[in-house]
C-alpha cells in the first residue's frame, strides 16, 4: 500500500461512519443491479462493483470540486479570458494524443491480463521509456512548429507554446493514471483525483486575487497535474526497471499504433467546435460554449471516466465478452432517465455561471442529448478496445469516421446555427459512432471472436 493511502490510526467514530457508508453504497448498488438485470450479481460483478465504488467515490469528490473550479473561473476572468482556457485546453488535448501514442491504452490493455509481478515490471518500464520517448520528441516537433500551429488555429503564438506544455504535464499524469488503472489501483486513482482538484481550486483562487486571466486557471491546472503526478511515485516506483523488454515494446507499439489514431480522432471531436467557434465568432462566444459543454458532456463525461476507469480494466480480463455485452444492452434502458437528469444538472451549473453566459432552453436539451450519446458511444468504444487487437482496429475506423464526419458538420452549421451547430454536430457523430460500434462489436462479443484476448 502506499505511503500516502490510509496507513495511519484512524478514531473509531469516523472509522464506524467509514464502514457503514460503503456498507450502504455496496447494498444499493447490488440492490440496483438485481433490479435491472433481473439477477443477483456473481463474484467476478461483486469485484467490479467494490472498484466501482471506491472510483465514484474519489470522483465525485474531486467533479465536484472540479464544477467549483470552471464556475469560479468563468464568472471571475470573464467569457473572453474562459473561452482562451477551453481553447489552449482543447488544443493541449489534441496536442498531448501523439505525445502518448497510444501507449497508455496498450499498458492497462495488457497489464491487467498479466498477475505475474515480474511481468508486470517488463512492461511497465518498457511503456514508460516509450512515452517519455515520444512525449519529448513531439513536444519538440511542436515546438519547432509553433508559428504554423498559431496561424491555423487563429490563436497568438505564446498560446500555443502555453498549449505544449499543459499537453506534456496532461502526458505525465495521464501516464500515471493509466499505469494505476492497469494495476487496478482504483483507490489511489480516486486520491489522485481528489488531490488534483484541490490543488487546481486552491490555486485558481489564490492566483485571481492579483491576475484575472487565463493564465490563472493555466497555472491552477499545470501545478494539480504536476502535484498528483509526484504523489502517484510511491505506488509506482517498485515497478520501475532500467532495462527495456523488446517483446514488450514491440507488443506496446503493435497495440498504441493503433490505438493512437482512435485518440486523435476522439480529441479532434471534443476540441473542434472550439476552433471553429473562433474562426467565424469570437473568443466571448467559445466560452459560452465551454459553459454549456461542461454542464452537460463534460459532466457526463466524468461519469463514464469513473465507469471505463473499472470496466476496461476488468473487460480485458474477462473471457466470455458476450455477457458483458449483453449487460451493456440491458442497461441501455436507462438512457431516458439519465437524459431527464442531465436537462437538470445542465440547467443548475449553467444558474451558477452568471448573467454573462445566457440560458437557452434549446441549448440546454441539444447538450443533454449530446451528452447521452457521447456516452453510449465512449462505452462501447471502450468495450470493443478491451478486446484486443481486433477490437481496437474496429474502434479506431468507427471514432476516424465519427470525427471525419463531426469536422465536416461542425464546419457546415456552425457557421449558420452558432453554438447550436455545435451542438447538432456532436449529437449526429456521436449517435452514429454508438450505433456502428455496437453492430461491429456484436459480432464480434457474441461469437467465436468473443474469447479473443488480444
Amino acid at each position: 500500500m502506499p505511503c500516502w493511502a490510509s496507513t495511519g490510526r484512524s478514531s473509531g467514530a469516523p472509522k464506524v461512519i467509514s464502514m457503514k457508508a460503503r456498507s450502504l453504497a455496496k447494498k444499493l448498488m447490488i440492490s440496483f443491479y438485481t433490479k435491472v438485470f433481473q439477477k443477483e450479481p456473481g463474484p467476478l460483478t461483486r469485484s467490479f462493483m467494490k472498484n466501482l465504488m471506491y472510483i465514484f467515490v474519489g470522483f465525485i469528490i474531486a467533479k465536484a470540486l472540479s464544477v467549483v473550479f470552471q464556475i469560479y473561473t468563468g464568472r471571475i476572468i470573464g467569457p473572453a479570458e474562459y473561452g482562451k482556457f477551453a481553447y489552449i485546453n482543447s488544443l493541449a488535448q489534441i496536442l498531448y494524443t501523439p505525445m502518448m501514442f497510444g501507449i497508455g491504452t496498450a499498458l492497462v490493455k495488457y497489464l491487467s491480463e498479466k498477475t505475474d509481478e515480474d511481468e508486470r515490471r517488463r512492461i511497465v518500464s518498457s511503456g514508460i521509456a516509450l512515452m517519455l520517448l515520444f512525449t519529448l520528441a513531439f513536444a519538440g516537433a511542436f515546438y519547432v512548429l509553433a508559428a504554423p500551429i498559431s496561424y491555423s488555429a487563429s490563436i497568438a503564438q505564446n498560446y500555443v507554446y502555453a498549449a505544449i506544455i499543459l499537453a506534456v504535464l496532461y502526458s505525465v499524469w495521464t501516464a500515471s493514471q493509466k499505469l494505476l488503472q492497469g494495476l487496478m489501483g482504483m483507490r489511489e486513482i480516486s486520491i489522485l483525483n481528489i488531490i488534483w482538484s484541490v490543488v487546481v481550486l486552491v490555486t485558481v483562487v489564490l492566483y485571481t486575487g492579483a491576475e484575472r486571466t487565463v493564465y490563472a486557471p493555466l497555472l491552477a491546472v499545470s501545478l494539480g497535474y504536476i502535484i498528483s503526478s509526484i504523489v502517484a511515485l510511491p505506488s509506482l516506483v517498485r515497478y520501475f526497471r532500467p532495462r527495456i523488454d523488446a517483446a514488450c515494446t514491440r507488443k506496446l507499439l503493435k497495440f498504441g499504433f493503433i490505438a493512437v489514431w482512435a485518440s486523435l480522432s476522439v480529441s479532434m471531436t471534443t476540441g473542434i467546435n472550439q476552433i471553429f467557434i473562433n474562426m467565424f465568432m469570437d473568443m466571448s462566444d467559445v466560452g459560452i460554449y465551454q459553459a454549456y459543454h461542461f454542464s452537460s458532456v463534460d459532466v457526463m463525461s466524468f461519469f463514464l471516466t469513473g465507469f471505463i476507469t473499472v470496466f476496461f480494466a476488468e473487460s480485458s480480463r474477462y473471457k466470455n465478452k458476450g455477457v458483458l455485452f449483453s449487460q451493456l444492452r440491458k442497461s441501455m434502458k436507462l438512457m431516458p432517465m439519465v437524459f431527464a437528469a442531465m436537462l437538470l444538472i445542465s440547467y443548475s451549473i449553467l444558474l451558477l455561471y452568471g448573467r454573462d453566459y445566457p440560458i437557452s432552453p434549446l441549448l440546454i436539451c441539444l447538450f443533454a442529448l449530446a451528452s447521452v450519446a457521447a456516452f453510449l458511444q465512449g462505452v462501447y468504444t471502450w468495450f470493443s478496445t478491451s478486446h484486443g487487437m481486433k477490437g481496437v482496429k474496429i474502434t479506431t475506423t468507427t471514432v476516424m469516421l465519427v470525427s471525419i464526419v463531426n469536422i465536416a458538420l461542425s464546419y457546415a452549421l456552425i457557421q449558420y446555427l452558432s453554438i447550436a451547430g455545435a451542438a447538432l454536430s456532436l449529437i449526429f457523430s456521436y449517435s452514429m459512432g454508438a450505433m456502428i460500434m455496437y453492430i461491429r462489436i456484436k459480432k464480434v462479443s457474441c461469437g467465436p471472436a468473443g474469447e479473443d484476448g488480444g
